[in-house]
C-alpha cells in the first residue's frame, strides 16, 4: 500500500493528469524527492524475494505520462496479487523507465535515494 501511495504522491507532483489546470508540475527536487520515497518502498519488496542484483534498461517510453502512471499502478497490484520475482521485476522496470520521462538523469536519482536514505535513517534511530 506504501507504494501505491508514494506512486500517487509522485504522479500528484508531476500533475500531468490534471488536465483542467495550467499549473506546471512541482519544482524537479520536489519530483525527485517523491521519486526517491517510490525508489525506497519498492527496494524494500524486491528483499524477500532474495532481489540482490538486478539489470535493467531504462527506456524512455513515448506514452503520455499519465499513462505510464497507470501501468505503474497496474504492474504494481499485480506484484500484490502476485508477489513473485516476474512480477516485481516488471514493476521495477516501468519504475525505472519513468526517469528520462521526468527528465531525471540516473546519476540524479541515486543522490536523490541517498539523500532520502540519510533521512530515513535519522528517522528510524529517532523512533520517527
Amino acid at each position: 500500500m506504501a507504494l501505491i501511495v508514494e506512486i500517487g504522491e509522485l504522479a500528484n507532483e508531476t500533475r500531468c493528469f490534471k488536465y483542467w489546470s495550467n499549473k506546471g508540475p512541482s519544482p524537479r527536487e520536489v519530483l525527485l524527492d517523491e521519486y526517491a520515497d517510490g525508489m525506497h518502498f519498492l527496494l524494500s519488496l524486491g528483499i524477500p524475494l532474495g532481489v540482490r542484483t538486478t539489470r535493467y534498461e531504462i527506456i524512455k517510453s513515448e506514452l503520455p505520462l499519465t499513462r505510464q502512471f497507470h501501468l505503474l499502478y497496474r504492474a504494481t497490484v499485480e506484484l500484490v496479487e502476485s508477489y513473485d520475482l516476474a512480477h516485481y521485476t516488471n514493476a521495477y522496470q516501468i519504475f525505472l523507465n519513468l526517469i528520462p520521462s521526468l527528465g531525471f538523469s540516473v546519476e540524479e536519482v541515486v543522490c536523490a535515494y541517498k539523500a532520502k536514505l540519510d533521512v530515513n535513517y535519522q528517522r528510524q534511530n529517532s523512533n520517527y
